[in-house]
């Protein structure tokens, strides 16, 4: 067989393939589904709902229709955005994309995290991601994508290599060939080449180079005759026929459902750890519908004490890593949610669980100890409790303590009508509240004179100053040269 040009490369060739009609008439093409309609509905900021999620491509009426013949939906990723104009013409196609877009906004500041809110892109947005996407194309070679496109996939050898395994193998068998330091687009050239024969012996050079254990598991299932349906992912994670078979005889030897296999091996790291679930299983410290609807990475070695001490499956996602010690049976009793804990060992590594004692002994719930710490790591209970004797609110007090100020100062600034951000320069020249003039500067902002630098935004007390604190000087918002190192 001679040489085969890849795909468009031919002088003039459109690769996007622009006058290629959609695959389903728009004219035909029911409205949008309810609850894509009232995100389409959007003008302006709402808060989200529990119930709010991505807008799905699989949403779509029309992509239903094609996936029910076969196809199924590119992933948005950028790494494969290329894809389209580099797949054989015969397995492809493309809907308009009427999905509606939206953006997930918080707004934050250092005292607080606000709400999610809803809201639909700005003009500018959707330029940004357009440009996005058009600077992909330079990098790979090709023009501009065609916008607004829902690109749909088959693979050229649906038998031998199903398409979730042709996109795993031209992925890895383009990092492979882009080395540690790839330089450009490492899937690019890859597909350009591998794809542009689609005969049974493209596939065989696709297989030839593939490698790793999603490759080997997909060798292996590929010489079995009865395989499940769920052949194709379990391949994908590195679980072969012998590893399902082990599983499956794990399961019956503990009196558990056999059938649970599949779904125990997906749901875990089975190269290594699903059959050593299996023991937790039958201790009943977690269920197969538990590690199905919360996956989790965990070792199961580390995770039994963890599920012995009364913590969930769930929580595994928010405790401390596995390589950190605690004491999950005493933080357990301490009655503090795996996300508390989290926050509070990240700040204090050695915290032990009567550490938490001084704290709630005054009343301090685990979730303000935890901003605290955020805010100053070596905060003691003491310290905390003189900025409420001073008068100061929680949020405010916070804001202080971030930027290394006690109580006593927090308060003789705040009479001076300096929020911490300003005092923080103000500090930094070392002068007091008594240097402070009593009229307030321009926009209310009160600094010595100089020229400062800003960065934040309009609210007095989001910004920050450019300056050096002095050594020794505490608090979340010190910089390096001047945080203790203790």
């Amino acid at each position: 067989m001679g040489s085969v040009q890849p795909i468009g490369s031919l002088p003039g060739a459109d690769p996007w393939g622009r006058d290629e009609p959609p695959a389903v008439d728009p004219a035909g093409v029911p409205p949008l589904p309810p609850r894509l309609a009232a995100l389409a509905a959007l003008t302006g900021p709402r808060p989200r709902r529990a119930d709010d999620r991505w807008p799905e491509a699989h949403e779509l009426p029309e992509v239903q229709r094609l996936e029910a013949d076969g196809w199924r939906v590119l992933e948005p990723a950028p790494l494969l955005a290329c894809l389209p104009a580099l797949w054989p013409r015969a397995s492809r196609c493309w809907v308009p994309d009427r999905l509606p877009r939206i953006v997930l906004e918080q707004r934050a500041s250092e005292r607080s995290e606000g709400p999610v809110t809803v809201r639909p892109p700005t003009d500018a947005e959707i330029a940004v991601d357009d440009e996005h996407a058009d600077h992909g194309a330079r990098i790979a070679g090709l023009p501009a994508p065609p916008r607004r496109r829902i690109w749909l996939l088959r693979s050229p050898w649906p038998e031998t290599l199903p398409l979730p395994w042709l996109l795993a193998a031209l992925q890895d068998i383009g990092w492979v060939a882009a080395g540690p330091t790839p330089r450009g687009d490492p899937l690019v050239p890859v597909a350009s080449r591998l794809l542009a024969d689609t005969s049974p012996m493209g596939a065989d050079r696709i297989l030839a180079e593939w490698r790793g254990p999603a490759a080997a598991a997909a060798a292996a299932w590929r010489g079995v005759a009865d395989r499940p349906d769920e052949h194709v992912g379990l391949a994908l994670v590195g679980a072969g026929p012998d590893l399902l078979a082990a599983v499956r005889a794990s399961l019956g030897r503990a009196g558990l459902p056999e059938a649970d296999a599949v779904r125990l091996l997906l749901a875990t790291d089975p190269t290594s750890r699903a059959p050593a679930w299996v023991p937790l299983l039958r201790e009943g410290l977690t269920t197969v519908e538990e590690l199905t609807a919360e996956p989790t990475w965990w070792d199961p070695a580390d995770a039994a004490p963890v599920l012995r001490a009364g913590w969930t499956v769930r929580d595994l996602a928010d405790l401390p890593e596995a390589g950190v010690e605690w004491d999950a049976v005493g933080w357990r009793a301490t009655g503090v949610t795996a996300r508390t804990l989290c926050r509070l060992i990240g700040r204090r590594p050695a915290m032990r669980p009567q550490d938490l004692l001084p704290w709630t002994a005054v009343d301090l719930e685990p979730d303000l100890v935890a901003d605290v710490l955020d805010a100053d790591p070596v905060t003691e209970p003491h310290e905390w409790i003189a900025y409420g004797a001073g008068g100061l609110g929680s949020e405010v007090a916070l804001d202080w303590l971030a930027h290394g100020f006690d109580a006593a100062q927090a308060v003789a600034w705040e009479a001076r009508g300096v929020v911490p951000a300003e005092a923080r320069v103000w500090r930094s020249k070392g002068l007091g509240p008594s240097d402070v003039p009593s009229a307030a500067g321009e926009d209310g902002v009160v600094l010595p004179e100089g020229s400062w630098v800003s960065m934040g935004g309009r609210d007095r007390r989001s910004r920050t100053w450019s300056v050096t604190d002095l050594p020794g000087t505490r608090g979340r918002v010190a910089d390096g040269h001047g945080r203790p190192d203790r």
